[in-house]
């Protein structure tokens, strides 16, 4: 009897562990950001809008975590004054200052494209339920700003002192170069570059550096200076001094600014950004660095912000000649939330701000088209009452604004049944069920 249990025992440890890892390969939830209306600046504005478009293309979306796909939002507008209107908009969505593509947003008038100022606002928030506020108006227009950032522990022409490390080891071995120096991290700022290793220990503090081949260290200093000590080591304890190694340092002058911009040289930024919009969002890293006792950070640290996900927004002006209607439209790719914690197949949520389409002079009708990709073809859930007009087509023909903002839904059955929901804990179900199983054995074979 205990062989016959030990066997079934066997045969659960070999083909259980698949079967769970198969059902959880990859994330169960995957978060996205809720999209949003373009805005006019101005809050008195006589322009209309007649009505909108709104045009959400997942046909070509891939799979990666979660849908996405192309927005495309067409708003036809009138100015209904005698005069010529020139009004300055802005269109808000999250982004990253590094990585960011030049055509990742599309604004036209008139089939026109426009060209932008691109400004970088606040980080977006961390929970989801705080990320509509991220797109509201009065935030928004607080982040439209060309000045520069003020900061509490440095200034932008301020000068530094920029020492310059290059080693050379003198054959094939490698060596662990380490730089020691006392400093206050009050009254002394740096910025380290090239170096991977960081200790302090009793008030001293020491950067290293594996060393394969010449290498450029640096260290950006700001305040009272440092006098530092070299050594070299052929062991990751430093212990082991070598002398099979040559060292040239040289130090310049530089300013904050010069020196961060060098910094981004190695950095895909859009070259929409103005040197000023990239000076804030890396003054103000390196001021919260800075504002720590420790007064430290590298260049990786600095860099690794820019890939942080914030409001972006795009800045552009259309003018309207008297009693003119233009067609302006805006097109770009928006990621939904993936959630398969609920359901045995993904749950993809969209979430659309409509609000900031209430600050124009007047609004419209409003037309929504959905088509949905091949492996979420189903709006499952939404705020507003969706018809399918064909496979994989959804439309809405709204004559006002709704009350609330626009979210949806999609999966791959038409209906959530028991089957969906249940599928979702089949996994943890089967996983608790070996594990009581593997206990029962085990004090059957004690026995």
């Amino acid at each position: 009897m205990k062989k016959y249990i030990y066997s079934i025992l066997i045969m659960l440890l070999l083909t259980q562990p698949m079967a769970v890892t198969l059902a959880n390969s990859g994330p169960a939830y995957w978060e996205g950001h809720p999209s949003t209306e373009m805005m006019t600046i101005a809050s008195d504005t006589p322009i209309i809008v007649e009505n909108e478009e709104l045009v959400f293309d997942f046909t070509n979306s891939d799979p990666y975590h979660s849908v996405h796909g192309k927005v495309t939002a067409t708003y036809q507008m009138f100015n209904p004054t005698d005069e010529s209107q020139v009004v300055e908009m802005v269109f808000p969505f999250v982004g990253t200052v590094i990585g960011f593509s030049d055509d990742e947003v599309v604004i036209t008038s008139d089939h026109q494209i426009l060209t932008y100022d691109l400004y970088v606002g606040d980080l977006i928030s961390e929970r989801f339920e705080n990320k509509k506020r991220d797109f509201e108006f009065s935030k928004i227009l607080s982040t439209i700003s060309k000045e520069p950032y003020s900061a509490r522990n440095l200034t932008e022409e301020e000068q530094g002192k920029l020492y310059i490390i290059e080693v050379t080891p003198k054959n094939e071995e490698r060596i662990h170069l380490g730089m020691s120096f006392y400093y206050n991290g009050k009254n002394t700022k740096l910025i380290t570059k090239g170096f991977n290793g960081y200790r302090y220990d009793n008030g001293q503090t020491q950067l290293s550096a594996w060393c394969y081949q010449p290498e450029r260290l640096e260290i950006f200093v700001l305040g009272d200076d440092i006098d530092f000590d070299i050594q070299a080591f052929t062991d990751g304890e430093m212990e082991e001094k070598t002398d099979l190694y040559s060292v040239e340092t040289s130090v310049v002058e530089v300013s904050v600014k010069d020196y961060l911009f060098e910094l981004l040289k190695e950095a895909d930024y859009s070259e929409q950004l103005t040197d000023t919009q990239l000076y804030n969002v890396f003054a103000e890293v390196l001021d919260q660095y800075f504002s720590r006792d420790i007064g430290y950070t590298t260049k990786y640290d600095l860099l690794e912000h820019g890939y942080h996900e914030r409001i972006l927004s795009l800045v552009y002006q259309v003018e309207f000649p008297p009693k003119t209607t233009k067609t302006v439209a805006v097109s770009y790719i928006a990621r939904g939330t993936m959630d398969k914690t609920k359901t045995a197949k993904p749950l993809h949520t969209f979430d659309y701000i409509l609000n900031p389409a209430k600050n124009w002079s007047d609004f419209g009708s409003l037309a929504i088209r959905i088509l949905t990709p091949e492996q979420a073809p189903f709006i499952v859930d939404s705020t507003i009452d969706f018809g399918k007009v064909e496979k994989n087509v959804y439309e809405a023909n709204l004559f006002a604004l709704p009350e609330e903002d626009l979210s949806f839904t999609l999966y791959e059955h038409e209906e959530i049944g028991f089957g969906d929901r249940i599928g979702a804990k089949i996994g943890l179900i089967l996983l608790v069920l070996l594990i009581v199983t593997i206990v029962v054995v085990i004090r059957v074979r004690k026995r």
